[in-house]
């Protein structure tokens, strides 16, 4: 499951980045292909938030390549 704050769900988390991204949750559902109240449900812990949802989420709200790279060796460990 990806990570956020120590304190925040992925729910929150997904629901902080989309709403810092501006994006409704209709428009998110189109991103992800899901039904409109797939979002909502993550959101409010009722079906698990996928992990690439959240860094998909993660990537967009990246304002440097360097933490592009930083969110995915946090979530998914450094290459070898």
């Amino acid at each position: 499951m990806a990570k956020g704050t120590e304190d925040e769900s992925p729910g929150d988390e997904f629901k902080r980045l989309r709403v810092q991204l501006k994006l409704t949750q209709h428009a998110t559902a189109r991103i992800f292909g899901v039904d409109t109240s797939t979002p909502s449900r993550w959101e409010r812990g009722q079906h698990e938030t996928p992990t690439a949802a959240i860094l998909t989420l993660r990537l967009a709200a990246a304002k440097s390549p360097k933490k592009v790279w930083n969110a995915i060796v946090n979530e998914l460990g450094r290459p070898e």
